[in-house]
């Protein structure tokens, strides 16, 4: 397995987009959401098979 990732070549990274009216942590506690937040750009690789036994 460890043959297989060290071959991959990495992806350009992701960017994390936050809402620009978050200006404290007061925001954050009080009304920021999940939604005030987004990633933008993620790539990722095909799931690595790999045998194994339980």
């Amino acid at each position: 397995m460890r043959d297989i990732q060290l071959t991959r070549e990495p992806f350009d990274p992701p960017k994390l987009i936050i809402n620009p009216e978050i200006k404290s942590l007061k925001d954050i506690e009080t009304w920021v959401t999940l939604d005030d937040f987004s990633v933008e750009g993620y790539q990722h690789h095909d799931a690595i098979q790999y045998p194994f036994a339980v």
